[in-house]
C-alpha cells in the first residue's frame, strides 16, 4: 500500500469515498446531514476536494493499493483531510499550531486492512484513551519527559 498526497487526478476517487462517509452520517443524522445521491452530489463533492487540494493550509493523503490478484486495477482505497487550525494567544490560551483532522475515509473492502496505525494521546486525557481502546487501540509505548 502507497500513502501519498492527494492530486487533482484523485477528486473522482474522494468523492466516491466520501460517499460512504456521507451515508454513514447521513443515516445517523438525518436531520442534519443529506444522502449522497445524484450527480448533482458526486460533482458538488469533486469541486470541494479539487478546491482543498488547492489550499495550502490543508492536505489530503490518500492510501493506494497496488495492482494485484484480487484488485485487478492501482486504486485509491482511502483518504485522510487534514487542515491547519492554528490559534493565537488569549486571556485562556496560549498560542498553538494545530492540525485537525477533517475527515477519514476507507473503502468498506478495506476495512481493517493495510498498514498499522498508531496515534499519541496524552496522559491526562483518559476519555480518549477509553475510546482509542474500544477501537482496538493498545498501548506501544510511554512517552515522559522532564520539565524544566
Amino acid at each position: 500500500m502507497l500513502i501519498r498526497p492527494a492530486t487533482q487526478d484523485d477528486v473522482t476517487a474522494l468523492a466516491a469515498l466520501n460517499a460512504h462517509v456521507q451515508a454513514l452520517h447521513a443515516k445517523a443524522e438525518p436531520w442534519f446531514f443529506k444522502p449522497p445521491v445524484g450527480a448533482d452530489y458526486a460533482a458538488a463533492r469533486e469541486r470541494e476536494f479539487s478546491s482543498v487540494l488547492l489550499d495550502s493550509g490543508q492536505s489530503i493523503f490518500v492510501a493506494e493499493a497496488p495492482k494485484t490478484d484480487v484488485l485487478a486495477t492501482a486504486g485509491v482505497i482511502g483518504y485522510l483531510w487534514a487542515q491547519r487550525h492554528d490559534s493565537s494567544e488569549s486571556a485562556e490560551l496560549f498560542a498553538c499550531k494545530r492540525l485537525y483532522i477533517n475527515h477519514i475515509s476507507v473503502h468498506p473492502d478495506y476495512f481493517r486492512q493495510g498498514a498499522n496505525m498508531a496515534l499519541g494521546v496524552h496522559a491526562f486525557n483518559t476519555r480518549a484513551q477509553r475510546f482509542f481502546a474500544k477501537q482496538g487501540f493498545v498501548l506501544l509505548i510511554h512517552t515522559m519527559w522532564l520539565e524544566l
